[in-house]
């Protein structure tokens, strides 16, 4: 069982910890994985960015597609078309 005596040291600890800790800064790791959650919420904020800008776009091939189905063109003008996508 924990005792005055065996608080003692832990809350000396603690109280040193406290002190240092706004002198010195925090210790090593944390700066890491400030830096490593900063990196990520970057990441997720840049993809998501990117995915809400071209929500609304549509490839030439599905516009070719489209127009193919809907009979604005004709299966030859349509092959020549796609091949000439697959060139760029």
């Amino acid at each position: 069982m924990f005792t005055a005596q065996h608080l003692s040291p832990l809350t000396t600890a603690v109280a040193e910890a406290g002190r240092n800790y706004h002198q010195y800064g925090p210790p090593w790791p944390f700066p890491i994985f400030g830096l490593i959650f900063l990196a990520v919420l970057i990441t997720f904020l840049v993809l998501g960015w990117n995915r809400l800008r071209n929500q609304g776009r549509t490839s030439a091939r599905d516009v070719l597609a489209d127009r193919f189905a809907r009979g604005d063109i004709n299966g030859e003008e349509y092959h020549q078309r796609l091949s000439e996508l697959k060139r760029k």
